[in-house]
């Protein structure tokens, strides 16, 4: 998972996503310090989500 800021330089470098279970975040006007809770709240949902299927956890355990 990658989460990017649309005003970081470092979002040049930005991994291309494949055919691997990569997933990308874009926060268009978010900087180098862009987390989860910078992005919308559907792109949150997801991440969270994706989260917690990637660690095989339940939602209460990570507090949802």
């Amino acid at each position: 998972m990658s989460i990017y800021g649309g005003a970081d330089p470092w979002s040049a470098l930005s991994i291309p996503v494949g055919e691997s279970e990569q997933v990308q975040f874009w926060n268009r006007d978010g900087n180098h310090y862009t987390f989860i809770r910078n992005l919308s709240a559907a792109d949150q949902a997801y991440a969270r989500k994706t989260l917690v299927q990637w660690l095989d956890l339940s939602l209460e355990e990570v507090g949802q």
